[in-house]
């Protein structure tokens, strides 16, 4: 295989998994969960594509070429730019994700706060009590 068409590949394969990545932080702001976990088995595919591909070049009998031709110089440098901002993008994903699990957390921290019978309810008149008898056969 030629090492022009190698470069090739691995450029095509960042650029999917730009796009990819693009999908990933639209399913996680709109809480897709189906669909974020068919993007991450779709990327996991894209990675192991990428590696065998590194792989594939840096076997390459020509790879000290790239650094010699300016044709090939400028591929790599192209496949590392977008490189650059899979990773930027992916740092935007790893916040997302923290920020989510964290909101996640306090959302059931607070339902497991409501439901454990000891809970700050107010009366009529606004008087604080403690709610331990919540869930046992009482209705609205």
């Amino acid at each position: 295989m030629l090492i022009e068409q190698i470069l090739e590949t691995q450029q095509q394969l960042v650029e999917e998994l730009l796009l990819l990545l693009d999908q990933e932080k639209l399913a996680l702001e709109q809480e897709q969960a189906e669909h974020i976990i068919d993007l991450s088995k779709q990327k996991n595919v894209l990675l192991t594509s990428l590696e065998s591909n590194d792989q594939l070049l840096s076997e390459h009998q020509q790879r000290d070429s790239i650094a010699q031709i300016p044709q090939l110089t400028s591929m790599r440098d192209s496949i590392n730019v977008t490189l650059l901002q899979c990773q930027e993008k992916n740092d935007v994903l790893e916040k997302i994700i923290i920020a989510s699990s964290q909101k996640t957390r306090t959302q059931r921290e607070f339902l497991q706060q409501l439901t454990s019978g000891n809970s700050t309810t107010y009366d009529k008149a606004g008087q604080k009590n403690i709610a331990s008898r919540l869930g046992k056969d009482y209705t609205a």
